[in-house]
């Protein structure tokens, strides 16, 4: 099995990459920024957005399978920047041109935001309204309905995984979970929203590891990589404090909520569980302590 990687680089390819060098397939690491060669991992440097150079390396690669997770999300930004636009086309051509190299399966990358579920419920693939509000969320559906319609007509195994709420190493330190680390172990105040909202947190190493489950499987159509459980912002900040033993730092309600979105994200994983056989290692309260404790070397090789 040859298999085409985009992103390779990113916060979930770096782990997707990893992943795949423990099974007998050539992989094709694809990133602006590439890291070395090993094993079966063939780095190549290259941006989805050069669709003539992208052509070119479908044809000569002729890769059977094509991972595709390149996008740009700068924290922050990536929810209304315009080049959503540019990536939902770049990923439509790269769908094409793999399809016409010969790729036979065709593994996209979606997102939770593109789900609206019925309040209290958990986002199922086959039930939940897929309605995003989001130029992201917009662009990501878009980009599926597009390339999963051509590949029901000409007969390509075809993969939507959706993402959920991913934290770990290589994060962002900006976004929630490093955010709230790098301020407690430097005993400073770590401020959030009123936290209400219920999401699904996984550590992106077991992201990873479903995907490539799932990649190296036969199921086909949307796919959730979540967890399956629900947990407030709020109760991820008090795991955090506890685990960092820094009690009366948490600032709750200091930072405004996102009112556009949606209250209650959480992953129907039956589909992930089930059909692909994917089941978590390690409790969640285990894979924060773990990035509690990263982020807190990092914050003294800091200081």
């Amino acid at each position: 099995m040859r298999i085409l990687v985009t992103g390779a680089s990113g916060f979930v390819g770096r782990w997707a990459i990893a992943a795949l060098a423990k099974h007998k397939v050539e992989v094709f690491a694809l990133s602006r920024k590439p890291g070395p060669a090993q094993g079966n991992i063939y780095p190549l440097a290259l941006s989805v957005l050069d669709s003539q150079q992208i052509r070119q390396v479908m044809t000569d690669i002729r890769a059977t399978c094509v991972v595709h997770l390149a996008w740009n999300v700068s924290h922050g930004l990536f929810y209304s920047a315009p080049a959503n636009l540019d990536w939902a086309a770049a990923s439509i051509n790269l769908y094409r041109y793999a399809v016409e190299a010969g790729a036979t399966r065709f593994v996209g990358i979606g997102s939770c935001a593109e789900y609206a579920p019925e309040p209290g419920t958990d986002c199922d693939e086959q039930t939940s309204t897929i309605s995003p509000t989001s130029l992201y969320g917009i662009a990501k559906d878009a980009v599926r309905r597009v390339t999963s319609a051509h590949a029901q007509i000409n007969g390509v195994s075809f993969v939507w995984a959706r993402l959920f709420h991913l934290f770990g190493p290589g994060e962002d330190p900006r976004r929630l979970v490093p955010s709230i680390c790098l301020q407690l172990a430097r005993g400073l105040g770590a401020p959030i929203s009123s936290g209400n909202d219920i999401r699904d947190y996984m550590d992106v190493r077991d992201a990873a590891e479903a995907l490539v489950q799932l990649v190296l499987s036969d199921v086909t159509g949307d796919v959730n990589i979540g967890s399956g459980h629900g947990i407030s912002v709020a109760d991820v900040a008090h795991s955090l404090v506890s685990i960092a033993g820094r009690p009366g730092l948490l600032q709750r309600g200091v930072l405004p909520d996102r009112t556009s979105e949606q209250p209650r994200l959480v992953a129907n994983t039956r589909r992930l569980n089930k059909e692909v056989g994917f089941t978590l290692s390690r409790p969640l309260r285990d894979r924060l302590e773990e990035t509690y404790r990263m982020w807190e070397t990092l914050s003294e090789q800091t200081i």
